[in-house]
């Protein structure tokens, strides 16, 4: 964010350079393991629910609180998560979030009932939102700024590993070890990943400039990482004040606009994306489609998803995030707007070409949307509030998340398919909305 945050707290210079060096690399591993993993976490009581409610001799429905808690904690961790990130360091938030998700989720080896499981499961979203914001600041203010969306789209494509990860895990270990012994190791991941991000990953040099008592430490970083030395900082800046937080920095005068302006781009692109991501089988079995057309449809989706993902983080290189960004929505919104008009029926026949082109270019923009969305939010923070604003992004997307699984399907009920897809197509468009009525020059 520029204005009055940037004058009292320049960025480093070093951070524009270009060329990974081997503590970049380092970096870059460990926050990929922990993304991985986090996704482990976030899919192991979906895995082994089957399970547990045999055992327990309780239908599946009792659950649903437990699985919404974790949702609910992992939106509240974020923002937290942030807040703790830029008051107190990226690295000890994140080491702290990772032994909080690992120890809440051992603990769920040893509960009885579906209330207990709901509560410790809020607390483990907690810690698996929480240690995300601060690593997603530390992994691009330490990498060349011309691959910050690459490195971004890299962490995104963790998350999806590590749920896929689970689900192999849990056809080896459930039939062998049962439920518990999920739990257990799925506990025991991030507490080792903990002490490996204790031993081996650095703060971030634009965490340790606004301290000049770290001023050795932050010199001994740079070293290692190959960066120049960062500005000073401004002389009118109070010795002991450096490190100052205030959470009234993210919303500074001018800024607020564009604040809220990301914000509502995050709501509206996860609602459209979770809306799909949780009603599209349904919703074309309930059009008539076959069990097999709705699967490969998701199928479709997903894998082209992938490669938005990774694509994405490639052209904000080239193009820059916002132009990226504005692309991405603009085809989505296309593509379910198609959807929505043309959408053949089973009784008339559809051309596959056609009908899965557009589904999986609704799940390459989509999913590019969501990367180059969190591209956009590192690069839009000052970074004495940068982890702040990453969390608080992140949040306004689960919210949305939320909101899109709770209300799909009385969309579907009350407007149809083509309603469906064009109410989906309007969130698209609500965030490119959004986006444009908020634009930042260079951006």
């Amino acid at each position: 964010m520029s204005g009055p945050v940037e004058t009292m707290l320049p960025a480093p210079r070093g951070l524009s350079v270009s060329g990974f060096g081997r503590m970049q690399l380092r970096i870059l591993f460990l926050v990929l393991l922990l993304y991985v993993i986090d996704g482990i976490d976030t899919q192991v009581l979906s895995v082994a629910v089957s399970t547990l409610a045999q055992d327990w001799g309780l239908p599946l429905s009792s659950f649903g609180t437990a699985m919404a808690a974790g949702y609910a904690g992992s939106a509240a961790g974020a923002l937290l998560g942030g807040l703790l990130g830029d008051r107190f360091g990226r690295k000890p938030t994140a080491v702290g979030g990772a032994v909080l998700f690992g120890l809440a989720t051992l603990v769920m080896a040893f509960l009885h009932t579906p209330g207990q499981l709901a509560v410790i499961r809020f607390i483990a979203g907690l810690g698996l939102g929480g240690c995300l914001p601060p690593v997603l600041a530390l992994l691009t203010e330490t990498m060349p700024k011309a691959r910050h969306g690459l490195v971004v789209s890299f962490a995104m494509l963790c998350h999806p590993l590590g749920i896929s990860l689970t689900g192999l895990a849990g056809m080896t270990i459930l039939p062998a070890f049962g439920w518990q012994m999920l739990f257990i190791v799925a506990g025991l991941l991030p507490i080792a990943a903990a002490a490996i991000l204790l031993a081996a990953l650095p703060e971030s040099p634009a965490y340790l400039i606004r301290f000049p008592g770290k001023a050795k430490q932050l010199e001994d970083l740079l070293r290692k990482l190959d960066m120049p030395a960062p500005e000073p900082p401004a002389a009118d800046r109070e010795e002991g004040k450096a490190g100052k937080y205030r959470f009234g920095l993210l919303f500074a005068p001018g800024e607020r606009a564009r604040v809220v302006s990301l914000l509502t781009a995050f709501f509206f692109a996860y609602l459209a994306m979770t809306m799909v991501l949780s009603w599209l089988p349904a919703l074309l079995s309930s059009a008539g489609f076959s069990q097999k057309v709705a699967g490969t449809a998701l199928f479709i989706w997903s894998i082209a998803g992938i490669g938005g993902i990774f694509f994405a983080g490639l052209l904000t290189g080239k193009y820059g995030v916002g132009r990226v960004l504005r692309g991405h929505l603009a085809g989505g919104a296309a593509a379910l707007i198609l959807l929505a008009i043309t959408l053949p029926t089973p009784d008339h026949g559809y051309p596959p070409v056609y009908f899965y082109g557009l589904i999986a270019i609704g799940g390459y923009m989509l999913n590019g949307t969501l990367t180059s969305l969190y591209a956009l939010a590192t690069a839009s923070f000052s970074s004495v509030v940068r982890a702040s604003g990453i969390g608080l992004s992140a949040t306004m997307g689960r919210v949305g998340a939320i909101l899109g699984a709770l209300t799909g399907a009385q969309a579907l009920g009350l407007l149809g398919t083509q309603g469906f897809f064009s109410l989906v197509a309007g969130s698209v468009l609500l965030a490119l909305a959004a986006l444009i009525a908020g634009r930042r020059p260079g951006l």
